[in-house]
């Protein structure tokens, strides 16, 4: 009879995966380059949307820019009329003063 207790060497060096039958070191390298091709794709990816980004501040500033000035134009204009209307109730204090001085002199 054989000797069934004896330990059966394994060759580690080839295992089974989704791919068929590899090794280690060419595991290594797949899982390599795959990394590397992921990491390039994020860097471009990373690079695009800075690109993208900086696009949207300068729109941003393009919109910004005529928004300022109109909002400067529009105070001015505020201002013309509030000088405007304090200058109008000045005349009509100054009609209304003068119409009692004329009411005062007819009596």
């Amino acid at each position: 009879m054989g000797d069934d207790n004896k330990p059966v060497a394994v060759d580690t060096e080839y295992h089974l995966n989704s791919r068929g039958w590899s090794n280690p070191e060419e595991e290594a390298t797949v899982i390599s380059n795959s990394f590397s091709s992921d990491l390039t794709e994020l860097s471009q990816l990373k690079r695009e949307q800075m690109h993208n980004n900086t696009r949207f501040k300068v729109m941003q500033s393009n919109i910004e820019e005529p928004k300022l000035n109109l909002l400067e134009k529009e105070s001015v204009i505020r201002m013309e009329t509030l000088k405007v209307e304090a200058e109008h109730k000045r005349l009509n204090l100054d009609t209304s003063g003068m119409q009692f001085k004329a009411e005062l002199l007819r009596q």
